[in-house]
């Protein structure tokens, strides 16, 4: 960044070169913001010595702002940002211009930070100040031009698939603008049950759209599980920066896909909870040392089928709604249905190469 130093008089000083610090040495400095700053240019203001003031013109638009304990920094409404370093020792005119000989009346740092909705300045770090708002007369004014809405590519989704939401401003941003989203369970008027934090693929986010752009889109997905269940309901809500709501859908999750194809539950040596559904499900548990007692199978509706291998030992499992028991010994192996409501209708060892089931 190259730098330009003024005089040691007083002078009046229109910041305009992208990549430009200005100096103003000695004497009472006058710093104009004006529309002469060329959008997406990037200028800082240095001046420790005098009494100097940062002049924004009638009619300038401030898109967002952050607030330092000794700097300010604004970004105007066409990517131009200002950065005023040692801001303490500046005083603000809101609607000043000194080319034309308009004076207003001089804030303090504290006074204009105040004005930008920062009620106290932060001890360490930086803050964020009014967004969105413009030089009037001698006053701050919101901008009311932005608007925003929130489409989707649609109201249904089937497990394993996504919704693509988009948001569009009624025009081009000047400045990036980040929204969050937020996905909650929703039982759509009491019409179907919540889904749960399980069923999505992420519960929160952020989107940006970019300076110059109109819209900006993010995708939510309904997470494809074994759980045979019915339709389930998503609310998704868009925010804007400035934490207004700017759109809520509700998505309904279609669940039946889960419910008619076969499925493989492959066994681990941790703690397993498998639910089939109504297909022909298999559950694996062919190597040694996988099926537990704290383990949990459910087989749901259709032919299910539970392959074991164990060495010698009792197994005591919770096995609901499987149909066919298939063992494969390496030594004596006891079984024990003692937590099993349910019955098989075929129980029988494979391959037992002599080893006893029981």
């Amino acid at each position: 960044m190259s730098t330009v130093n003024h005089s040691s008089s007083d002078d009046v000083i229109v910041p305009t070169n992208n990549g430009t610090t200005y100096r103003g040495l000695g004497g009472n400095d006058t710093y104009i913001i004006s529309k002469a700053l060329k959008s997406n240019a990037a200028i800082t203001i240095v001046d420790t010595s005098g009494k100097n003031i940062i002049q924004l013109i009638d009619g300038t638009s401030i898109a967002s702002s952050k607030f330092a304990a000794d700097a300010v920094q604004l970004i105007l409404s066409n990517g131009a940002v200002i950065t005023v370093n040692g801001s303490n020792n500046f005083s603000f005119e809101l609607g000043g211009n000194a080319t034309t000989g308009i004076s207003k009346v001089k804030l303090s740092f504290l006074e204009f930070s105040s004005k930008m909705g920062v009620a106290t300045l932060p001890a360490s770090g930086s803050i964020g100040g009014a967004s969105n708002v413009s030089v009037s007369g001698a006053a701050l004014s919101s901008d009311s031009s932005e608007s925003y809405n929130v489409s989707s590519s649609g109201t249904k989704v089937t497990e394993g698939n996504g919704i693509i939401f988009t948001i569009t401003a009624n025009t081009s941003v000047s400045a990036d603008t980040t929204f969050s989203w937020t996905v909650v369970g929703d039982t759509n008027s009491g019409t179907v049950d919540k889904a749960s934090a399980t069923d999505i693929d992420a519960p929160s986010g952020k989107v940006t759209i970019v300076a110059g752009s109109s819209s900006a889109t993010f995708s939510v997905t309904a997470i494809a599980d074994s759980i045979a269940e019915g339709i389930e309901g998503l609310q998704i809500s868009v925010f804007s920066p400035d934490s207004a709501t700017v759109g809520t859908s509700t998505i309904l999750v279609n669940n039946s896909g889960a419910s008619s194809s076969a499925q493989t539950f492959n066994g681990t040596t941790g703690v397993d909870n498998f639910v089939g559904a109504s297909g022909a499900d298999s559950f694996d548990f062919s190597t040694t040392g996988e099926l537990n007692d704290v383990d949990t199978l459910d087989g749901g509706a259709g032919s299910d089928i539970l392959s074991v291998t164990n060495a010698t030992g009792t197994l005591t499992p919770n096995v609901e709604n499987i149909e066919t028991l298939n063992v494969t010994p390496t030594g004596t192996v006891t079984v024990n249905l003692a937590n099993t409501a349910s019955t098989f209708d075929s129980i029988k060892a494979v391959s037992d190469g002599g080893n006893a089931l029981t």
